[in-house]
């Protein structure tokens, strides 16, 4: 697992360009003022959209449900920090959540000791 990296002083846009397992990819962090939620993109290397929109949630995977050839093979996620509350605003994402990256090996494994990782990969195009 790997902590992706963020800004303590967290404006309400950000970018980060990443290299995971070899890909190139960018990975955008918003707010939405109308939704009063954190939102997530994730880009390839070219700053092509792979998926936008991906609402932060508190242990839960980000764009689960869709993959690309594009996109870096593991899985993207929001854990909690210690005792910390249930839900993501706008003024306690840096100081209470961790953004990560799973390796590969690492959703494959949980995978086959069924786990809590359900992901259905969707190829797209």
């Amino acid at each position: 697992m790997i902590a992706l990296p963020h800004f303590d002083d967290v404006t309400s846009d950000w970018l980060v360009e990443l290299t995971l397992e070899g890909v190139p990819c960018q990975f955008r962090v918003w707010y939405n003022d109308r939704l009063e939620a954190w939102m997530a993109d994730l880009y390839d290397g070219d700053g092509v959209a792979i998926v936008r929109g991906s609402l932060l949630s508190p242990d839960w995977l980000l764009f689960a449900r869709q993959k690309s050839t594009s996109a870096p093979p593991g899985a993207f996620g929001v854990l909690r920090d210690d005792d910390t509350p249930d839900v993501i605003t706008r003024d306690n994402l840096a100081g209470s959540f961790t953004l990560v990256y799973f390796l590969e090996s690492e959703v494959d494994a949980a995978k086959a000791a069924d786990s809590a990782f359900d992901i259905t990969v969707h190829v797209v195009p």
